[in-house]
């Protein structure tokens, strides 16, 4: 099963953006791992910086102002999900471990957004 998790908004300044959703907003950190943020009730931040070099490490960098926001979703099944999705999309990258130890793979959907899934 397939479940939404959240948008990733990319910050430039991790520490900038932090700080403005706890005062703004009042969100409390549930995890911090210094380029990747999720507070509670699910809302999270990946400094832009070290998501494009792990979504993008065999490819360009895309320009400024595209691939700027990621939509994140978990399932149980990884792989037999990535089999399913990848002839559907335009893959960015297959499965692959990440720097926090999950895995994921990114494709893109028909109009070009980055679609990120991860392992529950």
């Amino acid at each position: 099963m397939m479940r939404f998790v959240n948008p990733l908004p990319l910050v430039q300044d991790m520490a900038r953006s932090v700080a403005f959703y706890r005062a703004a907003l009042g969100l409390e950190l549930a995890e911090d791992h210094g380029d990747f943020v999720r507070f509670d009730g699910g809302f999270a931040l990946h400094e832009e910086k070290s998501y494009l070099r792990q979504a993008f490490q065999d490819t360009p960098e895309p320009g400024a102002g595209q691939d700027r926001v990621a939509l994140y979703f978990e399932t149980d099944d990884l792989d037999a999900a990535f089999a399913r999705a990848a002839p559907l999309a335009g893959v960015i990258h297959g499965i692959r471990k990440q720097a926090w130890g999950g895995r994921v793979f990114r494709l893109r959907d028909p109009d070009g957004h980055i679609v990120e899934v991860g392992e529950a």
